[in-house]
């Protein structure tokens, strides 16, 4: 499970009660990844228990992604991609220059990002962009699905549902 909020931070009370003082008078926290475990949904069924959520104790946030896009734009839309082809994305924001590719996933396993494409670019933004090419499977389901940062130390940041995958042409 994921959360984040439009403006890319949480506040504590978004995501839940605070289970502790430090918890309640925490300040905003960056995207976050809540748990990896399968999350089980059943028709019919309603779950009354309420949830725990812990916030990370760690530093400031140093990734910092603003900007989304494909064919040498940037936008804050999601990028619209077909199945079986390959596309060149670019993402901008501070911090995004430390990523290396390894740190740099989808949350798709048919959502693949190319081995060596990643490129630093040139946009005259004040902040740095970076490009990188994923290839979409053939089988790939029409939907939205996310981008996944990892810096060198650590950190993550999550771009949810910023790649949309569209219905194929039946032309």
């Amino acid at each position: 499970m994921i959360a984040q909020t439009a403006s890319g931070l949480l506040e504590g009370s978004d995501i839940g009660p605070a289970q502790t003082d430090a918890a309640a008078n925490s300040s905003q926290a960056r995207t976050f990844q809540i748990s990896s475990a399968p999350l089980v949904v059943k028709s019919g069924a309603t779950l009354n228990t309420a949830p725990v959520f812990v916030l990370p104790a760690e530093s400031a946030a140093t990734i910092h992604p603003r900007m989304i896009g494909m064919n040498g734009e940037l936008s804050t839309i999601a990028v619209p991609l077909k199945a079986g082809k390959t596309f060149t994305i670019y993402v901008g924001g501070e911090g995004i220059d430390q990523l290396a590719e390894f740190g740099i996933s989808t949350s798709s396993p048919l959502i693949k990002v190319v081995p060596k494409t990643l490129t630093s670019e040139e946009f005259g933004a004040d902040y740095p962009v970076i490009s990188f090419q994923v290839t979409v499977d053939s089988t790939a389901e029409a939907g939205d699905y996310s981008i996944r940062l990892q810096s060198p130390s650590g950190e993550l940041s999550y771009l949810p549902g910023v790649i949309s995958i569209r219905k194929p042409d039946n032309h």
